[in-house]
């Protein structure tokens, strides 16, 4: 099934043949007509709408949209968008194109741009808009209309008094299955909720990013359902059939931290049974939806070392069972206390993954002779299987192990991993998360992408699934213009594609491609500095990129800005200098954190670059609501209206005591009491999580797994005298995930867990009615957390009106 749908997508636009010519605008007036069916389809009068704006751009001249039944005799040239009737009577018939193919063709003075397309409209997502990317195809190669970043600034569109379409017969169709693009504006937005979702900055940027998005030819032909599959089989499961998860070396199957992240017992019949029993329950009760079964593994190495598991593994030369599983204990009983990583000793899991997928396709073909599975290649199951054969119904998605910029010697590794998934004969899907990383920083490495990209287009990939558009388009515009443009033309030369990039600075082209080739030759030096996680630098940003760096850039964009000659071209060299001073006092920020605790210093340069991004919302330069949810991890934010008309008197002690209280009695039994004997409890910071501290590593090694639930939180501070007559308030940092507050055994506020942004975000707690004025003051803080980290994980600050 799938090969044949390959074959239908993987048609790109041909040009068979030559009609005659059409003018569109003549002088500056316009000399045709836009027309679309009588009963259109959403996505023919969006693609009407795009090409009418695209032609004002280009010539200031206004094309007319009308329905086919109001055309009349007017006279001139008419544009036909999408099934008219007249389209069928220019022998162009709609329905025999493949999914999302389209034709652009110019019969006698008109022009059809037509399409396969499916009812219904989104921006972005599973509509079929054929018709939209005739018009795309139209307005890129004959218009020379590239779409830079998000937003008009963004939009190059050259200027034409006339505007005369030559002989033009194309048919295409996208070229995979699957485009896709992750937003991490939308994830970013969603967890900062609902005032960050109801900004109208935000609905403008997220807007113009869905636009750009379609510009690019996101969609998908058919829609596959992948992800990591059996995140909440642990809790369904694991009771009736322990024996689906993974065994340890211990002896036990059990998870190794949090539920969602157990592995799998791949190789148990049972397992295989449940999944495709849910999967065709599902099919039954939605036969539209989606086409295959998820076979996609936690997110997680695989972890199984079961008789029937480690029967299915093909070892390397020279290996014995013996010697693995030897390996195996060492590891296990040698590595952290959390047994992080020890997985490495069993070696590659590729041919028992690949096992694993054949026999749960081969008994969904019980139901479906047709039935495809996804799986994922990752982890210690990244590398190809060296025995198991697999077909081209066996959908892999493959995520590459490192990230750009790379050495030659890592990236001819993950193309050979690549090309040993494809001689397996599985179809390939590319689900990267390379662009996660990086932050704002200008942080490059497009034509190293764009090489690779390549690729695997010409090597058996089928779709993309690319985990994040970051949307730094101010620091990264070259690696998201790559990114966007290799889905629309996948065979191009990255040099190209580039070329179309700095084209769009006009007269500044060549000084733009030297700062951003500048920038390029920092990002090779500086991968080595930037191990961790795509998040866990943003601490260390001025670590990676320094004061020298940007001191030395600075030059090069003011050689674009001489060179940016007219209002256009100026305006986006603008565009790259407000990207580049974000990213600098963002550097900064990190820096001043890092070096000091003092208090003012740490709000001085906090609110500077509030008020630089106050005045960046709503556009392209970098992702605002993504930003502002990862700093909550590293910076401490005070709200202004928590402050506003108030004065900060002072931190209190970073140094708390707490207690644990999974039995939940501790409010029943008065641990808020300032008379409590707190000497028996358990010293922890409020500058992180309890899982990232001692106290929580002593209860992981302990209990085998992170601490959730109920914990109490406790120290004395002092309220001067001075303040007595004035109100007085606690200004908690952030607590994961709710807390209720005492201060001197008096009950005064809850902090409820309502959004998911809850956890990050700062509160405060009157305690004028509870405060000892000139004496010593005990606040208890019950923290309930029933997932991931928790705890008192910012500092708490005591202001006063």
């Amino acid at each position: 099934m799938v090969r044949s749908l390959i074959v239908i997508a993987g048609c790109l636009a041909l040009a068979v043949g030559s009609r005659a010519e059409v003018t569109l605008v003549r002088d500056g007036q316009p000399a045709a007509l836009i027309v679309i069916p009588d009963s259109p389809a959403q996505v023919v009068e969006y693609a009407a709408r795009e090409l009418a704006h695209h032609v004002r751009r280009a010539s200031g001249a206004t094309l007319e949209t009308v329905r086919e039944a109001d055309l009349g005799d007017r006279a001139g040239s008419r544009v036909f968008i999408g099934a008219c009737e007249a389209t069928a009577a220019a022998g162009i018939n709609v329905t025999s194109l493949p999914p999302e193919g389209w034709v652009a063709r110019i019969v006698g003075e008109d022009l059809f741009l037509a399409g396969s397309d499916r009812s219904g409209y989104q921006l972005y997502g599973p509509v079929w808009a054929g018709s939209l990317w005739a018009t795309y195809e139209l307005l890129e190669t004959e218009l020379g209309v590239r779409w830079l970043w998000p937003g008009e600034l963004g939009e190059f569109v050259p200027t034409a008094d006339t505007i005369v379409l030559p002989d033009l017969d194309r048919t295409g169709a996208p070229a995979f299955l699957q485009r896709s693009l992750r937003s991490a504006m939308a994830l970013a937005g969603n967890r900062m909720g609902p005032e960050m979702l109801e900004s109208e900055g935000y609905r403008q940027a997220q807007a113009d990013e869905r636009v750009w998005l379609r510009r690019m030819r996101m969609g998908n032909t058919v829609t596959f359902t992948y992800g990591h599959a059996f995140g909440d089989w642990w809790e369904r499961f694991g009771d009736a059939h322990p024996e689906w998860f993974n065994l340890l070396p211990n002896g036990r199957r059990e998870p190794l931290g949090h539920p969602s992240h157990i592995s799998m017992c791949v190789a148990e019949p049972g397992l295989h049974e449940q999944i495709v029993a849910e999967w065709w329950q599902r099919r039954q009760e939605h036969p539209d939806g989606p086409v295959n079964v998820n076979c996609c593994e936690n997110d997680t190495a695989g972890l199984c070392v079961c008789d029937r598991c480690l029967a299915w593994d093909v070892l390397p030369p020279g290996q014995t069972p013996e010697e693995r599983m030897a390996l195996v204990r060492e590891r296990w009983e040698t590595l952290t206390p959390d047994r992080y990583r020890w997985d490495t000793g069993l070696g590659s899991l590729s041919d028992r993954y690949a096992r694993f997928y054949l026999a749960v396709q081969e008994l969904a073909r019980e139901h479906d002779p047709d039935a495809m599975v996804f799986g994922y290649a990752y982890g210690n199951y990244r590398e190809p299987p060296r025995e198991v054969r697999l077909n081209a119904d066996v959908i892999i998605g493959y995520v590459p192990g490192i990230r750009f910029p790379a050495s030659a010697e890592e990236r001819q590794s993950r193309r050979d991993e690549w090309q040993g998934w494809a001689d397996a004969g599985a179809s390939l899907l590319l689900r990267p998360n390379y662009f996660l990383y990086g932050y704002c920083m200008p942080y490059v490495f497009a034509e190293q992408f764009g090489r690779e990209f390549g690729f695997c287009a010409r090597n058996g990939m089928i779709g993309t699934d690319f985990d994040s558009l970051t949307g730094m388009w101010a620091t990264q515009g070259p690696n998201l213009y790559m990114l966007g443009r290799m889905h629309a033309t996948p065979l191009a030369d990255p040099q190209a594609v580039l070329a179309e990039y700095y084209a769009g600075f006009g007269p500044a082209a060549e000084e733009v491609r030297a700062y951003f080739d500048y920038w390029e030759a920092r990002s090779e030096e500086l991968i080595a500095g930037m191990s961790g996680g795509w998040h866990e630098y943003v601490a260390r940003l001025h670590e990676i990129w320094t004061e020298e760096m940007f001191a030395q850039a600075r030059p090069l964009l003011d050689a674009a800005r001489s060179a940016a000659d007219g209002p256009e071209f100026a305006a986006r060299v603008a565009f790259l200098e407000q990207g580049f001073e974000h990213a600098r006092l963002t550097a900064e920020v990190s820096r001043v954190f890092a070096t000091t605790d003092d208090l003012a210093r740490r709000l001085e340069v906090l609110g500077r670059l509030d008020r630089m991004r106050a005045q960046m919302a709503g556009g392209s330069v970098a992702n605002l609501p993504m930003m502002q949810w990862l700093e909550t991890r590293y910076f401490e934010r005070w709200p202004t209206a928590e402050l506003e008309g108030r004065d900060i008197i002072g931190q209190l002690p970073l140094q708390w005591r707490l207690r644990w209280d999974p039995e939940e009695v501790g409010q029943a039994e008065g641990w808020f009491d300032p008379a409590i004997d707190a000497t028996d409890w358990l010293p922890v910071s409020v500058k992180s999580a309890w899982e990232k501290q001692p106290v929580g590593e002593a209860w992981r090694g302990e209990h085998g797994r992170d601490y959730d639930g109920l914990a109490w939180y406790r120290v004395q501070f002092d309220v001067p005298e001075a303040l007595r007559g004035r109100r007085v308030f606690l200004l908690f940092g952030a607590v994961d995930e709710a807390a209720t507050v005492w201060v001197n055994g008096q009950l005064v506020g809850e902090h409820p867990f309502v959004h998911e942004a809850d956890w990050t975000t700062p509160f405060t707690m009157e305690f004028t009615d509870a405060a000892r004025f000139g004496e010593a003051n005990t606040v208890a803080v019950l923290v309930e957390d029933r997932s991931g980290a928790g705890g008192v994980w910012r500092p708490v600050l005591l202001v006063a009106e």
